[in-house]
Order: C-alpha cells, then sequence, then structure tokens
C-alpha cells in the first residue's frame, strides 16, 4: 500500500493525488463526484488508487473536488466534481476518469481552484474555466465557463496559483498579479475592490513563487523572506 515514486503531490478539499516519475497519476481520500479518478464514485479509498487513463502526466493540482493534469503534450485532463465547469470539457457533468479539457494544446502548469482551474500556457499566457465569481477567471466577466478563457492583459506568466476565491500569476518580470474577489484585500493592490482582470500586487518585484488561499495569497522572494496579504481572521481569533 505504500507509495513510492512521487514526483509532486497535490491535496485537494478531501482527497489526495500524487503524479508518479513513471508519469502515472495515483489518489486517494474522499471519492465523491470521481475525485479519485478511478471510473467510480461509490469507494472512498485509504490508499493510493490508479487515476485511469494517465501515462504522460508532467504536473497536477487539485482543486475541491477535482483534479487536473498536464501531459507531456501540452494538452490537460481533469477529472472530479463538475458542478460550474471546472473540468473544462464544455460541460457541467461530473467525471469519474479524467477528461481532455477543451483547446488547450501547450499547457505547461495547472492550477486547481475550489471551483475553478487554470493553466499557464508555453507562450506565457494563461487560461482559466469553471465558475467566476467576482472575476475569477480573469477575462473581465463575471460569466461562468466550461471552456477554457483567456486571462486578459496579463504579461508574461511563469507560474499560476488559482484560491477559493482568487487566483494569481506569477510574471517574468518577479511581480505577482491577482483577480478576483476582494473583499478581505487578497488582490494585494491596497484595495478590497474586485478585479475581473489581473491588477499587481503593489510593492513585491522579487517574487519566486506564488500560492493563493481561501481568502489570502503568500509569495516567496528571491531573498526567502515571505510576503502575505488578506484575510488574517484565523491570527486575529487566536490573539482574542
Amino acid at each position: 500500500t505504500g507509495l513510492t515514486g512521487a514526483a509532486a503531490v497535490s491535496a485537494g478539499g478531501g482527497h489526495t493525488c500524487a503524479a508518479l516519475t513513471d508519469q502515472s497519476v495515483r489518489c486517494w481520500g474522499s471519492n465523491a463526484w470521481g475525485a479519485l479518478g478511478n471510473g467510480s464514485s461509490a469507494t472512498d479509498s485509504k490508499v493510493p488508487v490508479m487515476v485511469s487513463g494517465i501515462s504522460t502526466a508532467t504536473a497536477i493540482s487539485s482543486g475541491f473536488a477535482h483534479t487536473c493534469a498536464t501531459l507531456t503534450s501540452g494538452g490537460v485532463r481533469c477529472w472530479g466534481q463538475n458542478i460550474d465547469g471546472q473540468l473544462g470539457d464544455g460541460t457541467t457533468t461530473d467525471s469519474t476518469t479524467p477528461v481532455a479539457v477543451s483547446n488547450i494544446t501547450n499547457a505547461t502548469s495547472v492550477s486547481g481552484g475550489y471551483q475553478h482551474s487554470c493553466v499557464r500556457l508555453a507562450d506565457g499566457g494563461a487560461s482559466c474555466w469553471g465558475y467566476n465569481y467576482a472575476g475569477l477567471l480573469g477575462d473581465g466577466t463575471t460569466t461562468d465557463s466550461t471552456t477554457p478563457v483567456t486571462v486578459s492583459s496579463l504579461g508574461s506568466a511563469t507560474k499560476m496559483a488559482a484560491g477559493q476565491s482568487q487566483s494569481c500569476a506569477l510574471l517574468s518580470t518577479g511581480q505577482g498579479r491577482c483577480w478576483g474577489y476582494n473583499g478581505s484585500g487578497q488582490l494585494g493592490n491596497g484595495t478590497t475592490t474586485d478585479a475581473t482582470t489581473p491588477v499587481t500586487v503593489t510593492g513585491l518585484t522579487d517574487v519566486t513563487a506564488i500560492t493563493a488561499g481561501t481568502d489570502h495569497t503568500c509569495a516567496t522572494r528571491t531573498d526567502d523572506t515571505v510576503a502575505c496579504w488578506g484575510s488574517n481572521i484565523q491570527a486575529e481569533e487566536r490573539r482574542g
């Protein structure tokens, strides 16, 4: 039951997935909506099970109840919950096995948010799909999309980070840009105004990695320090 040869791991809401060095993918935990990708949604698993039909995975990322994998071909496959189109196949039908994301042929990385997904493309652009509350998809609208839409006016992205209420990208310039819900300041631009297209994170020019949580965002910098912004409610509750 042990897992060996893991190259990357990603945790979702109730399940976890690992990409192996042989480019297969295995998942374990809750199998609601088919999150384990093994053709069933009836049985949870305490041990890793093989995701059906994935043999060339280069990267993975799990959302709340779905997971996506980039392939050596540049394509992307996703499985699990699809209530808001987060699988990107043009439907809102859950899938217990991986389905191909429409019109993506040059993806280099993927990030699964709560109920949306984003990819970084080989040309530095980005596309997102699924739930579009407050502009999570970055295309200038708040309309959900079951297929990928282009993130507007982003610049050259090197990494993506999809959270619950916001999406972010690390640019080749070392800047961070975010879009979506901003009620707690998780976009980092000094306001609490939502943004349907990317806004620049204030005061960060040396970012090396970026990650998005529920209502906050964090980045590492070239000097090995970490900067965070957005909701700080848990820390406030502990102090109280």
